[in-house]
């Protein structure tokens, strides 16, 4: 009970401090305000409240002495003040920047088991000296999915891996595409493979799509995109 009250007279004097402040000069209501000049140069706030409760009524008087402030040190707070939020504009934008962090890459050919990508437009990825590697910039915790058209070599063993840094990350087998053609060989057929993994990704961390046993099917594209959900 005691710590409401309390915080119900504070509600009440901050309001009356509003209305002391609203108020003219001299005004005869509840809230007044007085501006007196005093030797020096400095100035004198008086701040009046009216307080009533109940059947009770209180008169309370608050003084400031109002110190006088060059200009020069008017313009040096302006300057400080700009800078300021000169640097908070910038560091918005780095963040606003930084949590729509999206990549859509595209494959151009296979090399040696690894897909190779199109170059890449973006300030949060890049690739290696060969293509086959794309590089994080950004840290965070990323959604990753691949897309793939492609023919399997085997049917048992044909596979698509999503590697980061060279380690496993996420694989997918492409399962049975293809039968037997009756004269002891077999028949592979076109397939399209999908696959999808939630990473926590550190800086400069690179991304790489591993095709075990399959070939790139020709006039087509893979694609990865990556998505960044959290820091």
């Amino acid at each position: 009970m005691q710590q409401i009250l309390l915080t119900f007279c504070g509600i009440v004097l901050l309001q009356c401090f509003r209305e002391c402040l609203d108020c003219q000069l001299g005004e005869d209501e509840d809230a007044e305000r007085k501006l007196t000049p005093q030797n020096g140069g400095t100035l004198q706030l008086e701040l009046m409240l009216k307080i009533r409760l109940l059947r009770s009524a209180r008169k309370i008087c608050y003084t400031f002495k109002l110190q006088p402030l060059s200009v020069e040190r008017i313009d040096i707070l302006e300057s400080k003040l700009k800078d300021q939020q000169e640097e908070l504009l910038k560091m918005r934008a780095k963040v606003d920047a930084e949590s729509n962090v999206f990549l859509c890459a595209e494959s151009e050919a296979l090399v040696e088991e690894k897909l190779q990508w199109k170059d890449l437009s973006s300030d949060f990825f890049c690739l290696d000296d060969i293509k086959t590697s794309i590089t994080v910039l950004v840290p965070g915790t990323y959604i990753l999915g691949v897309l793939m058209s492609h023919t399997p070599l085997d049917n048992d063993s044909a596979s698509i891996v999503v590697e980061m840094n060279n380690v496993q990350i996420q694989s997918a087998k492409t399962g049975v595409f293809g039968r037997f053609n009756g004269y002891g060989g077999y028949v592979s057929y076109q397939a399209n493979t999908s696959l999808m993994c939630i990473s926590q990704i550190d800086k400069s961390a690179q991304i790489s799509v591993v095709c075990s046993n399959t070939t790139f099917t020709p006039k087509t594209s893979a694609y990865l995109t990556a998505v960044r959900i959290g820091a």
